[in-house]
């Protein structure tokens, strides 16, 4: 994150994380402070149930 806004300039950065994916969620929000301003409903159909991005 500190090459991207300080070297690269950037802005905002995005990320995707299934919701059942929690130690990737947990990472992103809680240690690195993003925030989660949406979720794709019913994104992805894996074991006969659908997930959120």
């Amino acid at each position: 994150m500190k090459y991207a806004f300080e070297e690269l300039q950037l802005h905002r950065l995005e990320g995707d994380i299934l919701e059942h994916n929690v130690p990737s969620s947990n990472l992103f929000l809680k240690k690195c402070g993003w925030v989660e301003e949406g979720r794709k409903r019913d994104y992805a159909y894996r074991n006969n149930r659908y997930y959120d991005r």
